[in-house]
């Protein structure tokens, strides 16, 4: 009985994971923003993106997740055609549970848009070497930032791959600094 019950539950849960993406959902705001920004319609596209991502609904974590990510990555599109640089790598922080090396990568061309990419690709170097750690929670996980001090009024601000390290201990900042270095964002950063 117990085993049925659970089972039942299960089903349950799996129909509506896969039905609701295709009733009223978020997804459905999702594709009428997209559609307003390939109009050139980016505030408008903006007010459907964040109607979408205060929707209220059950969803499953799979789903919420491609939400999230499908709305992150349209707000920035739409903030970097608006010139609103720091929105635009804002809208990729919010992306805290999936991979950092390809965001990076996109915040390294809103950085490079605003502050200019041969000014960056002077300066990258050593401000990696004086890179600072800022770690804190969000929502029960463990987030780390890496902030690279380019000059006084620039500082490019960097997720640390999840789990790289969990203090702000020299151990940790070397660990970043190799995998940064090896990374796309890096190459983008320093050879522009």
């Amino acid at each position: 009985m117990r085993a049925t019950l659970i089972s039942i539950v299960i089903l349950a849960t799996l129909a509506n994971c896969t039905t609701s993406r295709f009733s009223k959902t978020p997804f459905t705001y999702i594709a009428k923003a997209e559609k307003l920004y390939e109009k050139g319609k980016y505030d408008k596209a903006l007010s459907k993106l964040e109607h979408a991502d205060t929707m209220h609904y059950f969803i499953c974590g799979l789903y919420q997740g491609l939400r999230n990510q499908e709305i992150a990555l349209l707000q920035y599109s739409v903030y970097m055609k608006l010139e609103k640089y720091d929105l635009a790598r804002q809208s990729l922080d919010s992306l805290w549970r999936l991979e950092t090396q390809v965001f990076d990568s996109l915040k390294v061309l809103a950085y490079q848009k605003e502050y200019g990419d041969l000014f960056l690709s002077q300066k990258i170097d050593s401000a990696i070497k004086n890179a600072t750690i800022d770690s804190s929670m969000n929502n029960t996980e463990f987030i780390s930032y890496v902030n690279l001090t380019v000059d006084s009024s620039v500082v490019l601000r960097f997720k640390a791959e999840k789990d790289m390290f969990r203090s702000k201990d020299e151990f940790g900042r070397n660990l970043w600094k190799t995998s940064f270095m090896n990374s796309s964002a890096y190459q983008l950063l320093k050879y522009p």
